[in-house]
């Protein structure tokens, strides 16, 4: 009887231990699942709505006191995964400030600098609650309920719940989307805040000099990490994302002094958050990445790959729009006297004028001369069949 007590109570006792254990060691699971290890880079998603996070404007309002709110529609968020694999940003970065006090990073802004504040961020389990408070008024971030592939980040409402993921080379990459192809190769305009590594295959350019009396400029290519802030051309060999990875990466490398691109963050004309900050095309200053009349990869006055944009919403609810620098890309800045097409050159054809660009087949038709200003042909569809030399091919000399 007695022994049999006892043999009870050690059981129970196991029980108890293994029960604790089993707690014990879920607690840890569930910690390890919801937790950031470092300052590094991270997409945000919300819980409920599945849409990440991303910063689409570098103004607040910041807290309204007074109704416990904040003025978070800087941050749209973003249900469609091909949008936000080559969306930079979608990708924040996490400066750990102590204890759950962060900055978070993207854009070439932070939290900081917009509402003066760091947000504290809280496990939940497998998941985050990002929040702020002062005064003791608490501004909980969630996600506008929707259903809608896209919202905004709000500080009312239930979905508050965030997935915090560091970015990887897996399931969680960074790509390229190109816009233009000539070739084999595959091309994009592209500007980030963070610097960051190419994938295999990928290249990097940046315009150096500029001739608008001969409507050329020189190009260099970038080796080693792209630096954080640097207007770029991507070359690619692939059209899709996935196989053009860029890798985010902290790095102290210094812009290129002598590039004559200018990048732009934002693009949007956003009738649900009400942001509409963009940078509106102007043909009389501006040039970007387009194909020419040759069919050559040129910096030109094209309009066939901006995105049309709402700058204003007017007080009657009309909205102005315009044609926009898209997102997260760059322009070349020209006079007024610049050419409708600049050819891109290496600094090695540049200092010579001629570029040895292999012509690519188009819609459009050829005019040639020989250079001493023979005419070879005349509004002629292909231009495959001449002989290997330099030629005036519409305006302009190139090497076949």
């Amino acid at each position: 009887m007695e022994a049999g007590y006892f043999l009870t109570l050690r059981t129970k006792t196991r029980m108890k231990k293994f029960f604790f254990m089993l707690l014990l060691a879920s607690s840890v699971l569930l910690s390890a699942q919801a937790q950031i290890k470092s300052s590094g880079f991270y997409r945000v998603k919300n819980a409920s709505s599945a849409r990440w996070m991303t910063l689409c404007d570098n103004e607040s309002a910041g807290i309204d006191y007074n109704s416990t709110t904040a003025d978070c529609s800087s941050l749209v968020t973003n249900a469609l995964w091909d949008e936000i694999s080559c969306d930079p940003g979608s990708i924040f970065y996490l400066d750990s400030k102590g204890g759950e006090s962060y900055n978070i990073q993207a854009q070439g802004t932070s939290i900081k600098e917009m509402i003066d504040y760091y947000i504290n961020i809280t496990p939940r389990g497998k998941y985050y609650a990002a929040w702020q408070e002062l005064k003791g008024q608490r501004a909980l971030l969630a996600d506008k309920n929707s259903s809608k592939d896209k919202s905004w980040v709000v500080t009312t409402g239930n979905q508050s719940n965030w997935s915090v993921t560091p970015v990887n080379n897996s399931d969680n990459y960074l790509g390229v989307k190109p816009t233009l192809t000539v070739g084999n190769k595959h091309y994009a305009a592209f500007f980030t805040s963070f610097a960051y590594t190419l994938g295999q295959g990928m290249k990097a350019y940046y315009i150096t000099k500029i001739d608008e009396w001969r409507g050329n400029v020189a190009y260099k290519e970038i080796t080693g990490t792209v630096p954080a802030k640097t207007p770029v051309i991507i070359e690619c060999n692939s059209t899709d994302v996935s196989k053009n990875q860029i890798t985010p990466v902290v790095s102290s490398v210094a812009a290129p002094s002598d590039n004559k691109l200018v990048g732009v963050y934002f693009s949007i004309g956003n009738r649900w958050s009400g942001k509409y900050n963009a940078v509106k095309f102007d043909a009389t200053k501006m040039r970007t990445l387009t194909l020419n009349s040759a069919g050559k990869l040129a910096l030109t006055t094209s309009t066939d790959l901006l995105p049309t944009v709402i700058l204003k919403e007017e007080a009657n609810g009309e909205h102005l729009t315009s044609l926009a620098i898209p997102a997260n890309s760059c322009y070349l800045p020209v006079s007024s006297k610049a050419p409708k097409e600049i050819t891109l050159m290496t600094e090695a054809e540049y200092a010579t004028g001629i570029s040895t660009l292999s012509a690519t087949p188009s819609k459009t038709t050829y005019t040639v001369y020989t250079l001493t200003g023979v005419l070879v042909k005349k509004n002629a569809e292909t231009i495959g069949d001449l002989p290997k030399g330099i030629y005036i091919i519409n305006g302009k000399k190139i090497a076949l």
